[in-house]
């Protein structure tokens, strides 16, 4: 009798565990997933520099632009660098440059008195940063 009794529990109990796993089993697909792009490999952040014009004593509503001199002496706006003193006291303007611009030159910050309304100073000639995260400051005081 203990045999029976001992069979008829280990039956019940493969019986229930059966009852447990068959539906995740059915549950679970059969087929092959769908094929999903791989996860991208991170890549570095492109890490630039900057210049920074500090205009001492400029009006708040001065105007900038920065220039390149060619081969032959004449100068040339850099297109996009040019615009009002960032800050609310009108003192800095910044920009930020690019790995592939770094070491060129020389470059110059022109400040007028409003949108190209009048000159007021030119800065001496400058090289852009030669290294990510290095910043050239170029000081100019108006009178």
């Amino acid at each position: 009798m203990k045999k029976i009794r001992f069979l008829l529990t280990v039956f019940l109990a493969a019986a229930f565990g059966l009852m447990i796993v068959l539906p995740l089993v059915a549950a679970t697909p059969t087929q092959d997933l769908p094929p999903r792009p791989s996860t991208p490999t991170p890549q570095p952040p492109i890490l630039g520099a900057f210049i920074t014009l500090r205009a001492w004593n400029a009006p708040v509503d001065a105007w900038t632009a920065v220039q390149w001199q060619d081969g032959l002496g004449d100068w040339h706006d850099v297109d996009g660098w040019r615009g009002h003193l960032d800050d609310s006291e009108g003192q800095e303007k910044i920009w930020w440059v690019a790995p592939e611009d770094f070491g060129t030159g020389p470059f110059r910050w022109l400040v007028y008195g409003e949108e190209r309304d009048e000159l007021l100073a030119a800065s001496g000639g400058f090289y852009l940063p030669s290294r990510p995260g290095e910043v050239v400051i170029v000081d100019v005081l108006l009178p």
